[in-house]
């Protein structure tokens, strides 16, 4: 049977919001679709429900910071000199739509999303960095970066650069005993923890900091655009 990878996404999310465990969804979508290595590899972007409920709070925040991101875009490009720029009105709106989509990846807890986020926001340093460009900026963009990476490291244990990291025998990771969100015990999927460490209050706080003053700063940005109309 034709894979429908729409279908096999709504299969997979329901399957782990019911607690089964991810080895148990691929031997039944195996039965149906002949493709194991695409099965196996869709099923890897999702986390366990109980580490998607564990770092909910942290995914939530780079959510946040992730949209922020799509209207500081919309505001920088209302700035530019429009007509000297081809193609400028659509840039200000394909930008942000590209924000929007990442920050949906966020929402749903995709593995491949957080790399991407982090990476972006490393590169998104290095040229703030090299046009001299301010404090806040890249300040927001290290959390971003560091927030990302933690969340992609705990979030998705048995995940890989290249996709689904496997065990010395040649087995997948995630079809393993595996530890939990906590370094404790068994990752059964069904009894998430909510307390949390102090690093992810710490990272948190620097979350919450960093999109009160970076919004602080697009606020005024906004008024000063539109008292220059």
């Amino acid at each position: 049977m034709k894979m429908n990878k729409k279908v096999v996404l709504k299969e997979i999310e329901e399957s782990l919001r019911n607690g089964r465990s991810k080895k148990d969804i691929f031997e039944e979508l195996s039965r149906t679709y002949p493709e194991e290595k695409r099965v196996v590899t869709i099923l890897g972007t999702f986390p366990t429900y109980e580490r998607k409920e564990r770092y909910k709070l942290l995914n939530t925040a780079l959510f946040s910071l992730v949209l922020l991101t799509g209207i500081e875009k919309m505001l920088s490009f209302f700035t530019l000199p429009v007509a000297s720029i081809p193609f400028a009105w659509l840039l200000i709106f394909i930008l942000p739509v590209l924000n929007v989509c990442v920050a949906v990846g966020v929402w749903k807890t995709r593995s491949y999303i957080y790399t991407l986020i982090g990476a972006l926001a490393l590169g998104g340093i290095a040229k703030v960095g090299q046009s001299g460009g301010g404090i806040v900026d890249m300040a927001f963009l290290g959390v971003m970066s560091i927030l990302s990476f933690y969340i992609s490291r705990k979030m998705f244990p048995d995940q890989g650069l290249f996709g689904p990291k496997k065990t010395p025998s040649g087995k997948y990771l995630m079809f393993q005993k595996v530890i939990s969100s906590d370094n404790s015990k068994v990752d059964t999927g069904l009894k998430p923890r909510t307390k949390l460490s102090a690093v992810e209050i710490i990272l948190l706080l620097i979350s919450g900091i960093a999109f009160s003053v970076y919004a602080l700063a697009l606020f005024h940005s906004g008024i000063e655009l539109i008292s220059n109309f």
